[in-house]
């Protein structure tokens, strides 16, 4: 008969398998969520950004609130990378490409808010250059996506 301890330390690495397997499946889904949102984003953009401005934008993009997919998104992505490509450098730097259209999307989403303290732009300007950061994020995100 096994120990108490014996049959702990055997049967944890198995556990532990599936708990590692398990957060991987999360951040998989939680990549194919905010594909979907990046998505609804710029489809939607005209119809979001009358109502919600840049505020909207930054709320989809996760930087305002939680309940966005793309909230915490870097821990994610880079969970998946790693896992799923064989050449990691590449995928990681993948992420980071991500990770930097995401907030080059969020920082022109911000400054649309702020226009009227000067600057000689306009909101359409400012909103217009997060749209298309907005949109390589998602091509990058599809890149990660398409590492599983």
């Amino acid at each position: 008969m096994l120990s108490t301890s014996l049959a702990y330390t055997l049967a944890r690495p198995r556990s532990a398998a599936a708990s590692e397997e398990a957060a991987l499946d999360k951040a998989r889904a939680q990549l194919a969520a905010s594909d979907v949102a990046l998505k609804d984003l710029v489809d939607n953009w005209a119809d979001l950004t009358e109502v919600e401005g840049g505020d909207g934008v930054r709320r989809v993009l996760g930087t305002v609130g939680t309940k966005s997919p793309l909230y915490k998104i870097e821990k994610a992505a880079r969970m998946v990378a790693l896992e799923s490509s064989k050449d990691q450098d590449a995928a990681l730097e993948e992420v980071d490409t991500f990770i930097g259209l995401i907030f080059n999307a969020e920082g022109d989403a911000y400054s649309s808010l702020w226009v009227p303290t000067g600057g000689g732009t306009n909101k359409e300007y400012w909103l217009s250059k997060s749209k298309k950061e907005a949109a390589k994020a998602r091509d990058s995100l599809k890149k990660l996506i398409d590492l599983q």
